[in-house]
């Protein structure tokens, strides 16, 4: 499922460049799922019953994160400590202009230095809300939400039943449907990505909805799943995520909208979860390729908006200049983010990988 990460990765780059609809909000839900899938199927292969084993998990989570996110925090403020010099963004206001005496200065606080223009961590009560923001690159808030549900994971494994972890499955979806439908109205797509998109709480059905497939049993379905499916369903996989996109481009104009909105999105949760499914009793996972592709998922993710960033900085001149190569603008930043990310996979994480493995 490695090739279904990297074309959701790519959703979320082409969704920030400016393509319209909401193909990385989509995306982002089938990343939760293939999170909850695979830290699960981890867990009960790699850790559980082994001696120290939640700790373990813990540490090999946070080299897994931590030291990327940090690094590309770094290549973000370096490259946004350059452009503050000749263009102003909204981060520029808060960004500190001398990394070595902010980080020595007495008032110095982690949560304010990766803040940027967001609040760093918020938590509402009406309607309850558990959202983290980390600064310089604004869709890292995602990556706390995923940090919370490992957090938590170790906790299900205390209460390792089946019936109560379905039960807590059916809790999640009536959360969801709650502040999707009671909370927000019909037609106020902005109320629910502010109370649902960015939430934990709500969130929390996609994880485990993972888990609970790891937990099913193989179902016969040869009449459905063919050698011809088989054979091309990540093309199948990435025609429906294209199709998604374009579809979401304009369906904001009807009256039903977050109901057309959760469609969409429960249409990219179900391609997302027949990849896993086919993955999981077809063994496709062992393939190299599928592997890469899934390994460049979050350096896609960590280092797409450095390069949003330049090019909005040289959009301006570039349109002048040359034309086309605006018109060219999504692939430019589609083949520079991919070239970046390689570059920094091999040099940043596959090394924490092979120290991870040392665990």
């Amino acid at each position: 499922m490695g090739s279904a990460r990297f074309f959701l990765a790519l959703m979320v780059v082409i969704f920030h460049a400016g393509f319209g609809g909401y193909g990385g909000v989509y995306a982002l839900y089938g990343f939760y799922l293939i999170s909850g899938y695979v830290i699960y199927k981890s867990i009960n292969q790699n850790y559980i019953n082994k001696e120290n084993w939640v700790f373990k998990f813990y540490l090999k989570r946070f080299l897994r994160l931590l030291p990327p996110f940090i690094i590309a925090s770094m290549i973000m403020y370096f490259a946004l400590l350059s452009i503050c010099n000749f263009s102003l963004f909204d981060q520029c206001q808060s960004l500190p202009d001398n990394l070595t005496k902010y980080i020595t200065s007495k008032s110095f606080n982690l949560n304010d230095f990766f803040q940027g223009i967001f609040p760093d961590t918020v938590i509402k009560k009406n309607p309850p809300q558990v959202v983290s923001f980390f600064g310089f690159i604004s869709p890292f808030w995602s990556v706390s939400l995923e940090i919370f549900f490992y957090l938590l994971i170790p906790i299900i494994f205390l209460f390792n039943n089946k019936k109560i972890i379905i039960t807590v499955l059916f809790i999640n979806l009536f959360i969801y449907l709650f502040y999707s439908f009671w909370l927000v109205e019909k037609n106020d797509i902005g109320r629910w990505m502010d109370i649902v998109y960015r939430n934990f709480l709500p969130t929390l059905l996609f994880f485990n909805l993972g888990a609970v497939i790891y937990e099913t049993k193989k179902v016969k379905l040869n009449y459905l799943i063919s050698d011809f499916l088989l054979k091309f369903y990540r093309l199948f996989f990435l025609i429906g995520l294209i199709g998604v996109m374009l579809l979401s481009l304009n369906f904001h104009y009807s009256n039903y909208f977050v109901l057309q909105h959760n469609f969409y999105l429960f249409f990219v949760v179900f391609l997302t979860i027949a990849v896993i499914y086919i993955d999981k009793y077809n063994n496709y996972s062992s393939n190299k390729l599928d592997f890469i592709l899934g390994e460049l998922s979050y350096p896609i993710y960590l280092n797409h908006m450095v390069v949003i960033t330049v090019w909005g900085v040289y959009e301006e001149f570039l349109s002048t200049k040359f034309n086309q190569l605006v018109i060219l603008k999504i692939p430019i930043i589609v083949f520079f983010t991919i070239l970046l990310s390689i570059i920094f996979y091999y040099i940043i994480d596959r090394n924490i990988l092979k120290i991870r493995r040392l665990i």
